[in-house]
């Protein structure tokens, strides 16, 4: 059992961006992953967007990606309205 993540941010201003690396080893399976995010402030609200990979090094070689996109609007400190479109590839 290797469970491995390494992540990274950076704060512009108006934006931040993410990094993280996975790399896994469960038995004999090993899996390597990314995902990459941006996030834009722009008024009380935030723009997300995101993409990610994941892929086990099996027979099969299963991949999975994940993209999406958001926005939240904070209503408060503490209250917010918020939506995101994910699209999941297998």
């Amino acid at each position: 059992f290797r469970p491995g993540n390494i992540g990274a941010s950076y704060d512009f201003g108006v934006a931040r961006v993410m990094l993280q690396y996975i790399d896994e080893r469960i038995g004999t399976v090993n899996a390597k992953g990314v995902q990459t995010g941006v996030e834009w402030r722009m008024g009380p609200g935030v723009l997300r967007a995101s993409y990610g990979s994941y892929e086990r090094k099996t027979g099969l070689n299963p991949k999975t990606t994940k993209t999406a996109v958001g926005y939240v609007h904070n209503l408060s400190k503490r209250s917010a309205v918020y939506a995101t479109l994910v699209r999941v590839g297998n």
